[in-house]
């Protein structure tokens, strides 16, 4: 089974800088050992046979890799006790997980790891799922977790989640001539509305190197969903969660003595169409730009302009657009696909990537551990030296931060300061 190209161009910007990794970090209300782990998902892994595949070897070097069965594949070599001995202080778990991230995932065997915190502070564990992001996306992954990991029906609520929800991928049967040329026709002004330059250099551009630090925030889902309410309109979670992030960002720079400029954040959009099966492969999202009004003072009419923002570009079908051209070039000139996605990567189109997905909806355990904490991180990119992933678990949202640590110094300051963001747009909306 051939990987897509989007799955081949992502495996590939894979380097000695660069891991590639998604990761989630499941917290645990009581201590689980590495073999009730391994024996939990032992029966259940049949229902996800990507988690038994690695990359093919053997192959021409110009061609696009593949998938297959790994005969040696064993759950012990996946699901690992942590590093450390006894007990493992809380404080330490981000040490963990930035570890984690920094470590390449062998490429003879599938492309995932569990490490397991068997006892962390407080009677709790906690486990650190990485998986390369060749072989998921955010949306893929929650449907792997809630195949393997979750105990109790974990499936996401009918409410959004990602800026635009889910999107299905564009139908190309011929039905649909007619919708494929008012796509085509909104190209040009999807472009410029998209890709537009920034008015001023981003504050995380820089050269990035290997070592990786994160750090975790939370927030109640019903504040978001009251500043939402309160402030009317057609103001969704997702813009609430922007405008936190974006007053947080202005706020951790201000205090380390930094310019505020003009900050554009990069939103992934599922494209993944609805009830697709745990065991769909690859990466099917493309994103929409979001300039974030971080010059404003005040934080409603901040969110407010981000609103605007981005009811415009789902108006105009932005992200469905921008799929349907970059896979149609993709097919008919590959050369101009690799130009458009340089170019949708450059720090001059983006500050920072912020995703958010669906966790389960409602509580869930694993292995007969009830989860008290879910966070979702991705690994940072060339000249973007911070990266935000946002889920939504019961009644929690949680945002992990991947940041380089020489360019981004005290990324649980930032981390805390997109929380008292988030506390301040409910007080600020009464």
């Amino acid at each position: 089974m051939r990987l897509s190209a989007e799955d081949a161009r992502i495996l590939h910007l894979e380097t000695e800088l660069i891991a590639g990794h998604t990761c989630k970090v499941v917290e645990l209300a009581q201590p689980l050992g590495v073999e009730a782990l391994r024996a939990h998902v032992a029966g259940r892994i049949d229902q996800t046979p990507i988690l038994a595949r690695r990359l093919a070897s053997g192959r021409a070097p110009a061609a696009r890799p593949s998938w297959e069965a790994d005969p040696s594949f064993e759950l012990d070599r996946h699901i690992r006790p942590a590093s450390g001995d006894g007990e493992v202080d809380r404080r330490r778990l981000p040490e963990l997980v930035a570890s984690a991230l920094e470590r390449r995932l062998p490429r003879d065997r599938p492309l995932w790891s569990i490490d397991v915190v068997e006892r962390l502070s407080g009677g709790a564990a906690a486990l650190v799922w990485l998986m390369h992001h060749a072989a998921a996306d955010g949306a893929t992954c929650e449907r792997l977790a809630e195949a393997v990991l979750w105990d109790a029906d974990g499936r996401p609520a009918d409410t959004e989640s990602s800026a635009t929800g889910a999107s299905a991928a564009p139908d190309r049967a011929p039905g649909r001539s007619r919708a494929a040329l008012a796509e085509l026709g909104r190209v040009p002004a999807t472009l410029r509305r998209e890709l537009a330059p920034l008015r001023a250099a981003s504050p995380f551009d820089g050269p990035i190197g290997p070592r990786r630090t994160v750090a975790f925030a939370r927030c109640p889902l019903d504040d978001l969903r009251r500043v939402a309410r309160s402030v009317g309109g057609h103001v969704t979670l997702n813009d609430v969660v922007l405008a936190a992030v974006a007053g947080g960002v202005r706020a951790w720079l201000l205090r380390h003595g930094r310019s505020v400029g003009p900050m554009r954040a990069k939103v992934p959009v599922s494209m993944h169409p609805a009830h697709e099966e745990p065991d769909a492969l690859g990466n099917r999202d493309c994103f929409l730009f979001v300039d974030l009004t971080t010059e404003e003072p005040d934080r409603v009419r901040r969110l407010l302009a981000i609103n605007a923002e981005t009811a415009r570009r789902k108006a105009a079908h932005d992200p469905s657009t921008i799929y349907a051209l970059l896979n149609d070039l993709t097919h008919v000139a590959p050369p101009l696909a690799r130009a458009a996605s340089r170019l949708a990567m450059s720090p001059r189109t983006f500050t920072f990537s912020v995703s958010n997905v669906r966790g389960p909806a409602r509580p869930v355990a694993v292995a007969g551990a009830p989860v008290t904490g879910l966070w979702t991180l991705a690994e940072v990119a060339p000249r973007h030296a911070v990266r935000l992933s946002g889920v939504s678990s019961a009644d929690d949202f949680a945002i992990g931060f991947t940041a380089d640590p020489a360019l981004v110094p005290d990324v649980a300051g930032l981390a805390a300061a997109v929380e008292n963001e988030a506390r301040a747009l409910l007080a600020a909306v009464g």
